[in-house]
Order: structure tokens, then sequence, then C-alpha cells
């Protein structure tokens, strides 16, 4: 029987535990929060600035969990 996706969600696996669509949207928007966050502070005082090298990691992590460019550390 072929398991097919029936959504959008990214297929997350944590300690090898499959997370279900539901846990996986929780991460996505919890990665997309943290995010608006974490730019929110960035405007609002430079100093304390993340390196270019976790900005990176961020972005491929949200890039792997198709979050919309629109909500990107810049």
């Amino acid at each position: 029987m072929k398991n097919t996706r029936l959504s959008d969600e990214a297929s997350i696996r944590i300690n090898g535990t499959q997370l279900t669509e539901h846990e996986s949207a929780i991460m996505r928007m919890a990665v997309e929060t943290f995010t608006i966050v974490m730019a929110q502070g960035i405007e609002e005082k430079d100093e304390g600035c993340p390196d270019a090298s976790y900005v990176e990691a961020l972005v491929s992590v949200q890039r792997l969990l198709d979050i919309g460019a629109g909500h990107h550390i810049q």
C-alpha cells in the first residue's frame, strides 16, 4: 500500500519518532513565530544579533518546513 501524503506539512522525525501532521504543523508554527520574535528583537536593538551561521541555519530550517519567505529573517 502506497503511503500518500494528504498534507503539505513537512515530514518530521525527532529521535526516531515520526511526528503526526498536527505535530509537524506545531513545529512549523513554532519556528515561524520564533523567527518573527527574533527579527523584532534584532530591529529593536542591533546588539546581540545572531551570527551569520545561526541565521543561515534558521533560514535552512524554514525552507525545509516550507515557511513563507515573508517570515524569513533578511
